[in-house]
């Protein structure tokens, strides 16, 4: 039985293709974008914009999802 409903044991990620690599890259160029968009004065780590991010995914990313 479980009580309330309660979270227990060790939790894995339904999709552990979002542990690749070039996954963790991409959230980061998303954050960076953000950071560009909405808080300029912080200056970003990296030269992102939507091209950038678009040029990742279809050569880094598009390869990686399972099947539709």
């Amino acid at each position: 039985s479980n009580p309330g409903g309660a979270v227990t044991g060790v939790q894995t990620c339904a999709l552990p293709i979002l542990h690749h690599p070039d996954w963790t890259t991409f959230r980061w160029m998303l954050e960076e974008m953000r950071i560009s968009l909405f808080a300029q004065e912080l200056k970003t780590s990296l030269p992102v914009s939507d091209k950038r991010l678009e040029k990742f995914w279809t050569e880094k990313l598009q390869s990686t999802l399972p099947p539709a």
